[in-house]
C-alpha cells in the first residue's frame, strides 16, 4: 500500500488512470472524451475534455469506511476534496465531475462493503447544491500539519444522487 500522504505518486497515479478511463469511455461507452491538452504542462488543471466541455475525474478505488461515522454509507460513499471545491468554484464554475469507482469487496474493521464499479457524473453546480444540502465534512488526521498540497478534508457525496453513466456489478 502507497501511503496516502505521497501526492507525487498519487498525482502520477492519477493520470494512469485517466488515460485508462479516456480508453474505456471512448471504447465502451463511445464518449466523445479526450485529455485536457493543458495538463501536458500542468499536471493540476482539470483532465478531460468531455463534449467539447472542460471536466474532471474523481477516481476511488477504495471505499471510504469512514463515512458510516456520519451516517453515510460506504457502499457509496464517495470523497470531494474541499481544496477542489473551493478551487472549481472560483477558476472552474462550469466543470463537469465524473466519479470513477472501482472496488471489490471488501470487510475492514469488522464493516464489509459489497464490489462496486460505475462512472457517475455531476455537473459542478449540482454537486453544489448536494455538498450545501448535506454539508458533511471529513478532516484528515494525518494532514493537518500538510505543506506538501494535500486536501486537508473532503466532502462525503452518496454516489446515487449522481447521475449514473456506467453501472457494472458483475466484478
Amino acid at each position: 500500500m502507497i501511503n496516502t500522504e505521497n501526492k507525487n505518486w498519487w498525482v502520477k497515479e492519477g493520470y494512469k488512470y485517466e488515460l485508462k478511463f479516456i480508453d474505456f469511455c471512448k471504447n465502451k461507452l463511445k464518449m466523445n472524451i479526450k485529455m485536457n491538452p493543458d495538463k501536458e504542462t500542468n499536471p493540476y488543471v482539470p483532465d478531460l475534455i468531455v463534449n467539447e466541455k472542460l471536466a474532471d475525474l474523481k477516481t476511488q478505488t477504495t471505499p471510504f469506511f469512514t463515512s458510516k461515522r456520519y451516517n453515510f454509507n460506504p457502499n457509496y460513499t464517495v470523497t470531494f476534496n474541499k481544496k477542489d471545491f473551493n478551487r472549481y468554484n472560483k477558476l472552474y464554475s462550469n466543470i463537469d465531475i465524473y466519479f470513477w469507482v472501482n472496488w471489490k469487496d471488501i470487510n475492514w474493521n469488522g464493516l464489509s462493503v459489497n464490489s462496486l464499479h460505475g462512472i457517475f457524473f455531476s455537473s459542478f453546480n449540482n454537486l453544489k447544491k448536494i455538498i450545501n444540502k448535506n454539508k458533511v465534512e471529513h478532516f484528515y488526521k494525518k494532514r493537518v500539519n500538510d505543506v506538501i498540497g494535500n486536501a486537508k478534508s473532503s466532502y462525503l457525496i452518496d454516489v446515487r444522487k449522481l447521475e449514473r453513466i456506467y453501472y457494472d456489478n458483475s466484478i
